[in-house]
């Protein structure tokens, strides 16, 4: 049992210690209104009240050049309708907050349209026959 107290309290330590080397990156304004600009937030949701969306800093590089300090960040887009989770993921970076390459499609579901259409359909905001295109 004392093996086992040890074991939690090394764990412990050595999380803590991830954790604090952890920088959380804030989403700025720019790269919020670009994602939804992107990903016409605004017109899924008038098809689909259950679309949602995340954002992730999934890499932080910071370099400095010519005593000036400059932080590129990549972020991951991931969105959803209701539960279907990841049905797209998408890449974009930042450069000092600044949108420095444009968001990509990395990954798409097969089963979006799908999802999207069942959506409407649940909703009765548009006939089902209508499709919608994404990037």
């Amino acid at each position: 049992m004392k093996n086992v107290y040890i074991f939690l309290g090394l764990l412990a330590i050595s999380t803590s210690g991830v954790a604090a080397k952890f920088k959380h990156q804030p989403i700025s304004l720019e790269a919020t209104s670009y994602v939804k600009q992107s990903l016409k937030l605004d017109e899924l949701l008038k098809h689909c009240d259950e679309y949602g969306y995340e954002i992730y800093a999934t890499g932080v590089t910071t370099k400095k050049y010519g005593g000036e300090i400059t932080e590129i960040v990549e972020w991951t887009v991931t969105d959803n309708i209701g539960t279907k989770m990841d049905l797209h993921l998408y890449g974009f970076e930042t450069t000092n907050g600044k949108i420095t390459a444009k968001l990509s499609l990395i990954h798409k579901s097969e089963d979006w349209q799908y999802y999207l259409d069942e959506c409407k359909a649940q909703n009765k905001k548009l006939s089902t026959t209508d499709s919608y295109t994404l990037m």
